[in-house]
């Protein structure tokens, strides 16, 4: 399972759980050949996410949502006896993340 997949059914569970809220927006989704039309849950990102995307968690802010996600750790470099070329042999390892709601977060300002 990705981690798109792994963060998608956990926002809808925590959402049943009523820890974070919807959006407003709906998705449909095929479980055993029937369709249904769920609201999206409300986006969660880790730290890093949410400054790669423009905000800033604010300071004080405490993950309350911890899961396991997969990170992917390089591996050395070697070559590629057919190509020459330097390929990295990584791996993905399970870690646990702690992940942000918006409401924990500020946008960053850009001083020009």
């Amino acid at each position: 399972m990705t981690n798109e997949m792994i963060i998608f059914m956990k926002r809808c569970e925590l959402m049943e759980q009523g820890i974070i809220g919807g959006t407003g927006r709906f998705v449909d989704i095929e479980i055993n050949d029937e369709i249904k039309r769920l609201e999206e849950p409300e986006e969660i990102h880790t730290y890093e996410y949410w400054k790669k995307i423009g905000y800033q968690v604010r300071k004080g802010e405490k993950s309350q949502i911890k899961f396991t996600i997969w990170t992917y750790k390089k591996g050395k470099a070697q070559i590629d006896e057919e190509t020459g070329e330097e390929v990295s042999k990584g791996r993905l390892y399970p870690r646990q993340a702690s992940f942000f709601t918006i409401a924990q977060c500020d946008k960053k300002v850009i001083a020009n």
